[in-house]
């Protein structure tokens, strides 16, 4: 570790390179800064993003540095096991355990499992098992034997309960205590086999070496199976600990990822100008005896939006009017028209009506009676009800209200940090935009 950090820093220095860093106290890529592997470089400025917390630097230092890498050897088999695939695979790619395999053995029988058996895939599975679970074991062996004493320090830090430290101490115990049970399970099946082989040496004469044969090979499918349906229940056993590790730690882990997160350093070092961001919001804080936080992220969402909005609503206003002119006032006045058309027709044309006539009056087909005039009294009345005004109006008020919330509350957030001249711009308003 020490030539590499010798050899890097003479060739940066050599490239001329000017680096500055501002970088989280509490990052917890800051607590591996003086482990193996890892060294600074250039000018460094260092914040303290989380107040409440001392961060992990002080809890590594604690640690002896092989630890440390049994540490970072666990977390990158685990990483590279679970993020190629889902759970299965990523169990398969930590332990060899192929739960496709065994969960046919589970479901199908016996029958499944001698097809398994004689297909290899359980043999397969068994030799991937005892190639990967000695070293994984090993790990966990490793970081088991620290578990008082890391997680001891992260209550004392105040990141943790007592309740969790003992959560976390008793689950990677119980990980371990399955990890070993599988390795035991692996041995016996090699023992089985090698036994298996001895006593097929001294019937390889016999008369009966045909049925010793299958009887050997019996017995070896036999402790294959039995132990292949023991490792399935300890991989149940590991999943269910790893829940409960997550269900318990889950959010302890988010914060302390949190501080490795830009937003919580753009807030520390934001609160020297009075700023800070909520998520990706930006909060603004006016000093004084009274502090007020305004999300200006969320105000300006809402005047622009707002805007939008009431863009949309002058439309829709304008559309009621237009279709109660067309439908209602336009529409009688049309229909009004066809009638009085209708009623000239008749005027001048009184003969035209006689068949009209003659289904009220009962005149003989050759009968000379003719209609020579016809006078109609017509009476519209005009439309009753039909007034909106009202309606217009108060569409219109809740319209000009909404306008002048949104236009006070612009100018109260502008007035209130009336020192930041860009603040205005945030607010400007482009349609479509």
């Amino acid at each position: 570790p020490n030539e590499l950090k010798t050899f890097a820093e003479a060739y940066y220095k050599e490239k001329g390179t000017v680096i500055h860093q501002v970088i989280s106290s509490d990052d917890p890529l800051n607590a591996l800064a003086n482990i193996r592997g890892f060294f600074t470089l250039g000018d460094v400025t260092m914040i303290d993003t989380n107040p409440d917390k001392p961060g992990l630097k002080a809890i590594i230092d604690k640690i002896p540095d092989s630890e440390v890498k049994s540490l970072q050897d666990f977390a990158l088999v685990y990483a590279e096991g679970f993020q190629n695939g889902g759970n299965n695979q990523g169990i398969e790619d930590l332990t060899g355990v192929n739960m496709d395999v065994v969960d046919k053995i589970m479901n199908d029988g016996v029958g499944a499992a001698v097809g398994t058996y004689f297909s290899k895939d359980l043999d397969d599975m068994i030799s991937d098992v005892n190639k990967k679970v000695p070293p994984l074991l090993e790990k966990v062996t490793n970081i088991t034997s620290n578990a008082d004493v890391i997680f001891g320090e992260l209550k004392n830090a105040g990141y943790i309960t007592n309740a969790q430290k003992q959560v976390a101490v008793e689950e990677l115990a119980n990980i371990e205590k399955s990890l070993k049970i599988i390795e035991e399970k692996i041995n016996s099946i090699d023992e089985n086999r090698k036994m298996s082989e001895e006593m097929m040496k001294g019937t390889k004469y016999s008369p009966y070496a045909g049925q010793a044969a299958m009887a050997s090979g019996f017995n070896v499918m036999a402790g294959d199976v039995d132990a292949a349906i023991a490792i399935y229940h300890e991989v149940q056993n590991m999943q269910a600990s790893a829940k409960r590790l997550h269900e318990e730690l889950g959010s302890v882990m988010e914060e302390i990822i949190a501080s490795h997160g830009i937003v919580e350093m753009l807030n520390a070092l934001g609160a020297s100008k009075n700023q800070g961001y909520l998520g990706n919001d930006l909060v603004l804080m006016t000093g004084g005896n009274q502090e007020i936080k305004v999300n200006i992220s969320a105000a300006v969402r809402m005047y622009q939006e707002g805007q939008q909005e009431l863009q949309k609503k002058k439309t829709y206003i304008t559309k009621i009017a237009e279709r109660f002119q067309e439908h209602i006032i336009d529409d009688y006045e049309n229909q009004k028209q066809k009638v009085l058309s209708n009623i000239r027709n008749i005027e001048t044309n009184p003969c035209g009506q006689l068949p009209l006539l003659r289904k009220h009056v009962f005149l003989p087909y050759f009968s000379p009676v003719q209609i020579d005039k016809v006078e109609v009294t017509e009476q519209f009345n005009g439309l009753s009800g039909m007034d909106i005004s009202h309606l217009m109006e108060g569409l219109t008020k809740s319209l000009t209200d909404n306008e002048d919330f949104l236009e006070s509350t612009k100018s109260n957030i502008e007035q209130l940090f009336s020192k930041d001249r860009d603040l205005s711009i945030l607010f400007n308003y482009v349609p479509g935009g």
